[in-house]
């Protein structure tokens, strides 16, 4: 049986490594308010989200990628992106026709070259 103090002592331990409310919830099986007044009662700011994932949204974004193509990649609901885009002021990607698997493979392969830094593809 896992005592008290060590309970806490994972939190902060996952705290300190960067790991949001929900991702500290998730890894201790509790919910994500429990976690907030546990890091409330301590006093300790809320951990910066992580924007990776909004990251390479923008991306396919920019490469081209319709709201469908980029779920299936996120692995998300189409509503999921079609709320991020909105949120954005981004209009829909329309060209027409899907994009083959070779060019999301190269979209892809060109975005992990650039270590994530989608601007630096863009230049």
């Amino acid at each position: 049986m896992i005592t008290p103090v060590e309970v806490h002592l994972q939190r902060l331990s996952l705290y300190q490594s960067g790991a949001s409310d929900k991702e500290i919830a998730h890894t201790c099986y509790i919910c994500p308010q429990a976690v907030r007044m546990w890091r409330r009662t301590l006093g300790l700011p809320a951990n910066e989200k992580k924007t990776v994932k909004l990251d390479i949204r923008m991306f396919l974004y920019a490469h081209g990628l319709s709201d469908v193509e980029i779920a299936i990649i996120e692995s998300c609901s189409r509503r999921t992106i079609r709320v991020w885009r909105v949120s954005r002021g981004l209009a829909t990607n329309f060209e027409g026709s899907r994009k083959s698997d070779e060019d999301v493979k190269r979209i892809l392969e060109i975005y992990q070259s650039t270590g994530g830094d989608f601007r630096v593809a863009q230049d």
